[in-house]
């Protein structure tokens, strides 16, 4: 056999190589975030506390026994906005899946919605104002409140469970820095709570839907 032919035969088998290994990397290209056991738990685990915060709060709360609650709710708030940070470092559906994603949730009342602009200013403008409240009676230095956390580092689409865990961060911080100003009422308490609530059904439907694209594999 001639050198040409051996060249010419190498590279057909080194082509055929290639094509075998991007075949097989299109076929191992992640549509959606692989379900993370560990953050489903911790999840479930900070939701737990939550309720337990909760139950011990529902009666209502004086504003001069704040201290005795405050190292709880740091732990709680610190919890959510970690988990949130792990589930928003995941990949974003991409657009094919995206779809189902969203009627997934829609079907279970969990699909999070977004303030306009006009609402989350009133709303950050109101948290602002008891954040400042709780601040003055400490006597520390009011805290700079933004609009919100931004979430999806400039996407479009972020992570269902990350904006439903900030969402209920939020929701949290604002009942710690009304307990610290004012105390609580039991409506107070009962309000936050059907709030979080839904916050936190939210986050763990996502995870549900990616346990189940994870089993369907």
């Amino acid at each position: 056999m001639s050198p040409l032919c051996s060249v010419r035969r190498l590279c057909r088998a080194w082509v055929g190589v290639v094509a075998s290994v991007l075949s097989i990397a299109a076929c191992t290209v992640q549509l959606a975030p692989d379900y993370d056991p560990a953050l489903s738990s911790g999840i479930r685990n900070v939701n737990s506390e939550i309720m337990s915060l909760y139950s011990s709060t529902s009666m209502g709360t004086s504003a001069d026994t704040f201290a005795e609650r405050a190292d709880r709710y740091d732990q709680i708030i610190g919890s959510l906005d970690a988990l949130a940070l792990q589930s928003q470092s995941r990949p974003i559906p991409d657009d094919a899946l995206r779809g189902k994603v969203e009627q997934y949730l829609k079907d279970r009342n969990a699909y999070p919605t977004r303030l306009s602009d006009a609402d989350a200013s009133d709303l950050a403008a109101i948290e602002a104002r008891m954040a400042a409240r709780c601040a003055a009676k400490l006597k520390h230095t009011a805290p700079i409140q933004s609009a919100g956390p931004v979430m999806d580092g400039g996407r479009e689409n972020p992570i269902p469970s990350a904006m439903a865990l900030t969402q209920a961060s939020r929701s949290l911080a604002y009942m710690r820095s009304m307990d610290c100003a004012q105390g609580l009422r039991a409506e107070d308490v009962l309000l936050n709570k059907g709030q979080v609530q839904h916050f936190m059904f939210e986050a763990l439907a996502y995870e549900d839907f990616l346990d189940r694209q994870g089993q369907g594999k």
